[in-house]
This record gives C-alpha cells, sequence and structure tokens, in this order.
C-alpha cells in the first residue's frame, strides 16, 4: 500500500488541478465522477439533484472525490435547504481538503451555507486540522421566505492565494462579491466534497447541484521550454541535523514561464549521476520538488513532488548542478559551494540554500544564500529571502581606502551588477592615471581602483563614482568621498603615553600612544611588541584595514574594550582599539616597543619601581608619561596616575603632566562664596591646583571662625599636576557648617621633605526668606 502511494503522490505533479464537473444526469454517485463517504444517506432525486435521505436519527453526513485543485481555480455549485437553517442544521462545501473524510481533522478550506434566524451570511473558513476560522465573513442577507434557502455560490483562488466569495440570489442576474482574503496556509489538496449537518427532521431537505472546478486562468499551449523558462530555486545538500524538514535532499525548481512545459527526455544532473524524465509537465508560475523516490511521501506534504531514481546525490561542500531539455539545451545550471550560506551555523546543516529569484542582474553567488524560515526552508513554495528583497538598502559607498600607493579600495552597501560596471563613471581629483577598475567577487561588493602610479604622502583626493546598479537594478547614489594617503611614520612620531601592565583582578592591560607629529598617520602601518622570556621581541598588528591617526590623537590599545570601560573611566571611547592580539606585559618589568617598516619608531623600558614611593598596591595604576618633548626613558619621565583621576586615563589626556613652561603653582577658589542649599546657585566650591612639579601629596583642612577644624577634606592624597577637588559645604559628620567666614589650608609636600601650606578663605552663606 505505501509503494502505491508513493507512486501516486509521485505523479500529482502532472495535473496542479483536476477538472471536476458534476451536474448529477448520469443517475449515479459511481462514476464520473467517483464520490466516496457516507454513500447511504445520499441519493440522486427525480430533478436530478444531489439530496440527503430521510433518516431518524441527527447526524453529519459527507460526501467526497478526488481534486487536488488549489490554486488559479474557480469553485461553481448551487445548494437549496428546504428550512429555516440553524447552527444544529446547515451545510459545508469542502473546496480543499487534504484526506477524503470530511468528518475527522484535516486541512482545507470550506464554505459554510446556514444560520440561525432569518437572515444568512455565506463564508468562508479555513480548517487546520481540528482548529476552525474565518477568513471571508459574508454580509448577512435576508430570506424572503423563512423556510427557503436558495443560493449559487462561486469562489475563485489566484496563483497568489487570493480568494473571491461570491453568491447569486433566485432573483438577481448577477453574482455578488461577498469578500476577499489572501491565504496560502494551505497549497494542498486531495479532495473536494459537501457535507450536510441535520437533526431528524431536517435529515432530507439538503439539494446541491452542477458542481463544477475549472482553472481561473488558462496558460498557455505545452511547448518545450527554453534557458531561463526553468530554474533551480532551492537546494537541500545538508538535511542534518534535522530542524523541521524531511532528513533527506531536495532540489526545487520553479517555471518562470507562462506556459506548461513538457518534462519528458529531460534531464537533471550532477557531475555523476544524470536522472532522465519519461513523461509529465511543469505548470506555470509553480514549483516542482525533485528528490529521492523513497522519500517522495515526505515532501508531497510540502507540494508538487516527483520522486527520482537514480538521484543524483548533493555534496554538502558543493556540486554542479545541470537541467537540459529533450533537445540537450542547458536550460538551467548551477556550480554551488557551502561558502554560498553566507552562515557559519546554518552551514552545519539543517538549512536549505535559497535563491532570491527578484535579483535579476546578479551572479549565482550573489542570488543564493541561506533560508531564514524558521523550519529551515521553503520546498514548494516561494523563498524565504526572495520577501527580504534589497530590505530597502540604497546602493552606495559604505568606505573607500587607499590599500597601498597605487590602489583604492571601496566598500559597497550592495552586490553590484558586474554589467554595469562598464557604464560607470569615475573620477578622481587631483586628476591620477588609472590603470584598472575592477568588482572583485564572488559579491561583486568591492570597487578596485589601480593607479599606474603612486599617490602622494599627505595629499587630499576627491574620488566620484555614479552610474553603478546593484543586483535590482537599482542606481547608486551619487558618491563623492575625500581620500588622503597617510605618510610614512618615522621614529618619535607616535609615543608610548601610558601603560597599565599590573591590571586589576579580572582587568586587562593596555597601552596608549599619541600623534606626536604634524603629519596624518596610518596604525595599519605600525606594529606593538613585547620581550619575551628569552629577550627576544615578539610583534603584533594593530589593525588590519587602514585607521588614520591625526596629529595630537590618542589611542588606548588593548584586549578587552568592554572590560577596560567597567574598570575605567573612558572619555573618549572611539579612542579605544581592542586588539586581535595583546602583547602580554610582566607585573613587574618588561619593554613595549612600537615599530613601522623594521624601524623602532618608540621604546618604554618600564618597571613597577617607576610608580610613586607611597602607594602600597600599584596593581590597577597605570603609568603615564610626564612630558612627550622629554626622551620615553629619561628617569622620572612615567609617574604613576593620580588617584583623583581613577588610577589610569586611558584614551584621554594624563593627570600627570608637566609643560617646559615657567608658570608659578596655583591655587585657586571656583567662588570666594558657597551656598549649600540645593538651590543650583554655588552649592559647592571647586579647590583648582596646577602644580609644575609631579607626585605632590596633600592635605586639605577647612576651619570655621573660631579656628576650629570642621572638614578634612583630603589626606595625603597623591595629587596631579592639574585638577580640582570639590567641597559640598557639609562637615565632619556630614551636616551642614554654619554660616560665616571659613579658612581652608592646603598643604602639598613631596617625598624630598619640601613643604608648601595654600590659604584661602570662604565665606558659607545661606538664603533667607
Amino acid at each position: 500500500m505505501k509503494n502505491i502511494l508513493c507512486i501516486l503522490l509521485s505523479f500529482l505533479y502532472l495535473n496542479s488541478y483536476s477538472q471536476l464537473k458534476d451536474s448529477f444526469a448520469d443517475g449515479n454517485l459511481s462514476s464520473n465522477p467517483q464520490w466516496n463517504g457516507n454513500i447511504d444517506a445520499w441519493f440522486i432525486n427525480t430533478g436530478q439533484q444531489l439530496q440527503t435521505k430521510s433518516n431518524s436519527a441527527t447526524a453529519q453526513v459527507y460526501l467526497s472525490t478526488e481534486s487536488n485543485s488549489s490554486l488559479n481555480t474557480k469553485w461553481k455549485f448551487s445548494v437549496k435547504l428546504s428550512f429555516n437553517p440553524s447552527s444544529s442544521n446547515q451545510a459545508r462545501v469542502y473546496l480543499m481538503a487534504d484526506q477524503a473524510d470530511l468528518n475527522k481533522p484535516l486541512n482545507g478550506y470550506f464554505v459554510q451555507i446556514g444560520e440561525n434566524g432569518s437572515t444568512d451570511s455565506y463564508d468562508l473558513f479555513k480548517q487546520t486540522g481540528s482548529s476552525i476560522s474565518k477568513i471571508i465573513d459574508g454580509p448577512s442577507k435576508t430570506r424572503k421566505d423563512l423556510n427557503l434557502l436558495e443560493a449559487e455560490i462561486e469562489v475563485t483562488r489566484t496563483e497568489a492565494g487570493l480568494f473571491e466569495l461570491k453568491t447569486r440570489m433566485p432573483e438577481q442576474q448577477d453574482f455578488v462579491s461577498e469578500g476577499t482574503a489572501t491565504d496560502l496556509t494551505h497549497i494542498i489538496s486531495t479532495h473536494f466534497g459537501v457535507e450536510a449537518k441535520y437533526t431528524a427532521t431536517r435529515s432530507n431537505q439538503f439539494y446541491f447541484d452542477d458542481f463544477e472546478i475549472s482553472e481561473l486562468v488558462k496558460p498557455k499551449p505545452i511547448y518545450p521550454g527554453k534557458p531561463g523558462d526553468i530554474i533551480f530555486t532551492e537546494l537541500f545538500p545538508d538535511p542534518s541535523p534535522q530542524i523541521d524538514l524531511p532528513t533527506a535532499e531536495f532540489v526545487e525548481i520553479y517555471n518562470t514561464s507562462d506556459s506548461l512545459i513538457e518534462l519528458k527526455n529531460w534531464t537533471y544532473s550532477d557531475a555523476t549521476t544524470t536522472f532522465t524524465f519519461k513523461s509529465g509537465v511543469i505548470q506555470p508560475k509553480t514549483y516542482l520538488i525533485l528528490c529521492p523516490i523513497a522519500d517522495t511521501a515526505d515532501y508531497a506534504a510540502w507540494g508538487s513532488t516527483k520522486g527520482l531514481s537514480p538521484w543524483p546525490s548533493l555534496n554538502n561542500s558543493g556540486d554542479a548542478l545541470g537541467l537540459k531539455n529533450a533537445e540537450g539545451t542547458v536550460i538551467d545550471q548551477i556550480s554551488y559551494t557551502d561558502d554560498w550560506y553566507r552562515n557559519t551555523e546554518k552551514k552545519a546543516g539543517g538549512f536549505t540554500l535559497e535563491r532570491n529569484e527578484s535579483m535579476a542582474f546578479c551572479t549565482a553567488a550573489q542570488q543564493w544564500k541561506a533560508s531564514s524560515a524558521k523550519q529551515g526552508g521553503t520546498p514548494g513554495m516561494p523563498n524565504s529571502i526572495s520577501s527580504e528583497g534589497n530590505n530597502g538598502v540604497k546602493l552606495s559607498v559604505i568606505t573607500a581606502q587607499i590599500s597601498d600607493s597605487v590602489t583604492i579600495t571601496t566598500k559597497l552597501s550592495a552586490f553590484v551588477d558586474s554589467i554595469s560596471l562598464k557604464n560607470a563613471t569615475i573620477k578622481f581629483e587631483p586628476s591620477m592615471p588609472i590603470k584598472s577598475i575592477e568588482l572583485t567577487g564572488p559579491y561583486f561588493d568591492q570597487l578596485i581602483i589601480n593607479f599606474s602610479q603612486p599617490l602622494l604622502q599627505g595629499e587630499n583626493y576627491r574620488l566620484s563614482i555614479s552610474n553603478l546598479s546593484d543586483c535590482y537594478g537599482n542606481q547608486l547614489e551619487p558618491s563623492t568621498l575625500n581620500l588622503l594617503r597617510p605618510s610614512t611614520i618615522a621614529p618619535g612620531d607616535i609615543l608610548i603615553n601610558e601603560i597599565l601592565f599590573n591590571p586589576k583582578p579580572g582587568g586587562v592591560d593596555f597601552v596608549e600612544v599619541i600623534n606626536h607629529s604634524d603629519k596624518v598617520l596610518d596604525l595599519k602601518e605600525l606594529k606593538i611588541g613585547t620581550l619575551t622570556s628569552k629577550d627576544s621581541i615578539i610583534y603584533y598588528t594593530i589593525s588590519d584595514t587602514t585607521s588614520l591617526f591625526h596629529p595630537k590623537e590618542i589611542r588606548a590599545l588593548t584586549a578587552d574594550v568592554d572590560i577596560l570601560k567597567q574598570q575605567y573611566l573612558c572619555k573618549n571611547e572611539k579612542a579605544l582599539i581592542q586588539l586581535k592580539t595583546m602583547p602580554a606585559y610582566n607585573n613587574d618589568k618588561g619593554a613595549v616597543i612600537l615599530k613601522s617598516e623594521n624601524r623602532i619608531i618608540d621604546r618604554f623600558d618600564y618597571n613597577e619601581k617607576m610608580h610613586f614611593a607611597l602607594i602600597n598596591n600599584p596593581e590597577g595604576v597605570s603609568l603615564e608619561r610626564i612630558n612627550l618633548e622629554f626622551p620615553t626613558n629619561q628617569t622620572g619621565n612615567f609617574h604613576s596616575t593620580a588617584s583623583t583621576s581613577g588610577f589610569a586615563t586611558p584614551g584621554y589626556e594624563n593627570s600627570q603632566t608637566v609643560s617646559t613652561d615657567n608658570n608659578a603653582d596655583e591655587v585657586t577658589l571656583s567662588s570666594n562664596v558657597i551656598s549649600p542649599d540645593n538651590d543650583g546657585v554655588e552649592d559647592v566650591l571647586a579647590i583648582n591646583y596646577h602644580f609644575n612639579q609631579v607626585g605632590l601629596m596633600a592635605n586639605i583642612s577647612i576651619f570655621n571662625r573660631n579656628g576650629k577644624l570642621v572638614k578634612k577634606l583630603r589626606n595625603n592624597e597623591l595629587l596631579g599636576t592639574d585638577g580640582s577637588i570639590i567641597w559640598d559645604g557639609l562637615d565632619q559628620q556630614s551636616q551642614p557648617v554654619l554660616i560665616g567666614p571659613h579658612l581652608i589650608v592646603i598643604e602639598t609636600f613631596s617625598t624630598s621633605g619640601k613643604i608648601n601650606v595654600y590659604k584661602k578663605s570662604v565665606v558659607v552663606a545661606q538664603k533667607f526668606n
């Protein structure tokens, strides 16, 4: 029985619809067509109508006949109920059902006739298993005769799944639309039928007649097909692990033409195996699933299916597939690879490769990618990626970079039609002789421009591109970009500005560099290194692509930007660069080396003893450069970052810097009044300082008018060379101090024993109502 079913399903695709017409003039239910079901509950009356027989019990009886009409179909029939229908006495006409027994759970659509009351609506329902939902809700109609319902009904469904329900009452000349709805939930049908639900008193009062199923639009006559009429649209090389599709390979083809195409003597093949079709046609604008003959029944539930033997097996990593007509003409061919998935997870199996049929101007590699359907693929139906279109992405130039002295690489936002390059307009100013222009595959989303002579360092150029189009035929938005070829990095151009070599627990090292030149440089040309245990140097790349580094800019290099941001204030997150591989720096001593083109650009030999002497534990404290003009390894040119700056300043100016000018030390107040009443006016006081010496410690005390200490604001605080300390007007117990004059005493001292005392007065004020 299973083999018979497989053979039947194999040939369902030969007729994507089956015409049906029965006016019951032949007086039988056994042929032309054959009806099955509750045969004993029905008969053909003298008026040549299908009628229910009298029954002494409440019942629900049906008849069904084979029909696989689904899309591009028109259904017509007439119905008469000689009573006032209700929820206990009503009729259904199943346009589509995926099984013969209409009283069991099934998948399909039906028109329901009859409801409580003297008004009726004619409605279309969708049934999925035992779940039923209304998709067309027709308007209510009042019957002239309460005990008689008569109507002719017509339902159409397009290839796109658009249903329209129409009715014509006896008193009407034309059909009237009851409503429309688009639904493609069910596209497989095996039966058409009627169902009557009645009580005993109404059992023989159901009448049906003039059943007719036909094509909505007649296709053109069968013809042999030409290249492009049938195309490969979906491949399933690797069914394991299973997502929701059968665990068997399949290939989907699609008839793009408006005609029936004869498949007899066509061949489908891969590199080693060929299958020859012995018969068959494929309907216009429809899909056909090809699979091993043993798996036909599994895929028939998804759509029109043809089982093949021998089956040209699909290789997971790639294969060459071809489809030829009876004359041997190649109709479509592809050579796929698993790179077409463009998704590592889906490449591992369970997902199909789908073709985006709307990408008319694209290469094969551009058109195909992994299915985005939840079930892993879309056999027998429109591909999931075709609905994506180009996602509204306009073709534009994303980036343009000078790759080397004679090459510019541009990255485009979408796949480009390679043929459109012939008509493209590319201008370069100042003018440079262009050697070649090419799109690089496999996706043609990069444009490479090669020049006959080197671009000048430090020169600003303008690149204009227009008249390119993408795979959908959309034109490139005219783009003009400014480009600059970076200068060569010389020793001293880039300096080491800060290093954290002994991070906090769970933290990461970082090295900060600064462009100390007046040139625009490229971090792609710079490498960062460290000493190994054998005193050899190992270097790592900072950037694989052009990364312009402008004068005075700062960059912090680290292994993990997110961890660095969690542990320190990062005022300029754009200055943080995460390296693929960050050198490992020892916690006690080591060396940071910068190199470009085999030249040492800068080197810092660090030691934990360089930290400020009064810091007990240097873990998590960085060393900052004091002066950019001093040699990197000059004694005292690196110092511990100030505690007021969080002990590290990655990506922004150092807390410990000393200029070479002779500005005097200075301590100033932001105001000579503080009014800590939270009214937004002088609520806090800033004690601003500037020193020409690093490593100063400070004690800051605040006394009231009686000379009593009210607040120890800072005690042995390590200061930077510039900064501010805030007083909120509260005393040691976090209570507001009394109004009146106060004295602020700032005492600074260094490890050499030198002490300086600064005294500043401030008035604590209070607002009176």
